[in-house]
């Protein structure tokens, strides 16, 4: 009987095949796997981190995204995914700085704008959700993006 090698690649891999089909427990382990051969790959942590959100395993999930984003400072993704795995165990204020950190890597970025003001109005903070719906809907109609803008504005005038 041969055992067979596999290469951090056939492991990720094979954890983004179990993702497309929602086997998130298997493709935990596949990212596991992944990230033992490679320490330094970002995108198992990213990855991992995802699934443990699926499993409202949230602290597993911020310790991956920070763990990627030590290894990767710039990588925009994990600030926003940790942002959202703060926020959903109720510490506002570190989802805050993380969504807030997405913004400065590019001020042009609507969508940034628009998840940061979603956050501002679920934590009561009209002021401040209206500010950055207004921002999104200015970039949305700059990037020719209408019915995006019109959506936010509507989510806007109703705060």
């Amino acid at each position: 009987m041969t055992n067979i090698i596999y290469s951090t690649e056939d492991y990720y891999k094979k954890g983004m095949e179990n993702i497309k089909f929602d086997k998130f427990n298997r493709a935990i382990k596949d990212f596991s796997k992944a990230k033992k051969i490679n320490p330094n790959l970002v995108e198992a942590y990213i990855c991992r981190g995802v699934c443990y959100e699926y499993f409202n395993q949230h602290k597993k999930a911020i310790n991956d995204f920070t763990k990627a984003i030590e290894i990767n400072p710039n990588l925009v993704l994990a600030y926003q995914n940790r942002g959202i795995s703060y926020e959903r165990i109720m510490q506002y204020e570190k989802a805050l700085d993380d969504y807030t950190k997405v913004i400065e890597f590019d001020t042009e970025n609507a969508h940034s704008y628009y998840t940061r003001g979603e956050f501002y109005k679920r934590i009561g903070l009209k002021a401040e959700a209206s500010i950055d719906f207004c921002r999104a809907v200015k970039l949305f109609l700059k990037q020719g993006n209408v019915e995006k803008a019109v959506h936010v504005f509507k989510i806007d005038i109703k705060l």
